[in-house]
């Protein structure tokens, strides 16, 4: 059965049942999919059927999901041999977009599993900055600061997190304070001693207005090794970033312009002095930093 659909401006295409064997996961999973909500999932899906097909994209041996990774697990593990599919045409980044964006407006994501994912846009893919990930996904910049931020808190905090240990509230909270030993004092109270958000929210306000006032007092130029080697490190890794962006958009247009094989030829060299150039400034920066 093939049903011509145009659910949005953004998703036209068709829908058809499709064999679950010619259908592979996403490079990038946004949700951690853990046992008993496949479980729940499933069960629900034997008793009411699967209400909205997957989304997914040709690929050159079968098909990609684009959205809807826990209905094609949770079907999968009911026996279907086949899942209705909504079938797109799309790239790799309007791919990311469309789960990131869908799963945004339902709220599916924590605010760690936001955090990695807009990492994985911007730095890992280098696929834009933050202003543009923020048109895409209409969230402020702030916001996206402000998620970002969580990825640079103790390692201790962030598996107490995914623990339940700290809710997401605190999480949060936490990113305000910049001192790591101070991050890591508040939470362990608050654990210990199973205090409220609003004691916590409290505390970390308190600790907030503490370190304001010292940087205002402190705050003259300084040339201390260690600042100038945050700088230098920031400044590196910048510059590498700010070349990955252009090395991925360079292999958008070479993908656009491959009939023209005179102009690919050229572009392609170009892109290969490009990702040697991110290699040295790899290397340079583990010399000097």
């Amino acid at each position: 059965m093939q049903i011509h659909f145009s659910a949005s401006p953004l998703l036209k295409g068709i829908i058809e049942e499709i064999d679950i064997s010619k259908i592979s996961a996403p490079k990038f999973i946004f949700r951690n999919l853990d046992t008993n909500m496949l479980n729940e999932l499933a069960i629900s899906i034997r008793q009411h059927g699967l209400l909205n097909p997957i989304v997914i994209r040709t690929k050159k041996d079968g098909f990609e999901i684009v959205s809807g990774v826990s209905r094609f697990l949770a079907c999968k593990k009911l026996g279907y041999r086949k899942i209705m599919s909504h079938i797109i045409e799309v790239n790799d980044i309007e791919a990311f977009e469309i789960s990131l964006i869908e799963n945004i407006q339902r709220k599916n994501l924590s605010p760690l599993e936001e955090a990695n994912a807009f990492k994985a846009y911007i730095i890992d893919f280098g696929w834009g900055g933050i202003s543009s990930l923020s048109d895409k996904i209409s969230k402020s910049v702030s916001y996206i600061y402000k998620r970002l931020s969580i990825l640079d808190l103790p390692q201790e905090l962030i598996e107490n997190y995914k623990n339940s240990l700290l809710n997401k509230s605190t999480l949060e909270e936490l990113v305000f304070l910049k001192d790591h030993d101070e991050q890591l004092k508040i939470a362990r109270q608050a654990i210990n001693n199973n205090m409220t958000v609003l004691e916590i929210r409290r505390m970390i306000k308190r600790a907030v207005s503490k370190q304001s006032d010292q940087n205002s007092f402190y705050d003259i130029p300084t040339t201390n090794s260690e600042d100038l080697d945050i700088k230098t490190l920031r400044s590196f890794d910048k510059s590498i970033t700010t070349l990955k962006i252009a090395l991925n958009k360079l292999g958008t247009i070479i993908d656009a312009i491959e009939a023209n094989w005179v102009v690919y030829e050229i572009l392609m060299q170009h892109k290969s002095m490009l990702n040697n150039q991110i290699d040295i400034l790899i290397k340079e920066k583990k010399k000097i930093v």
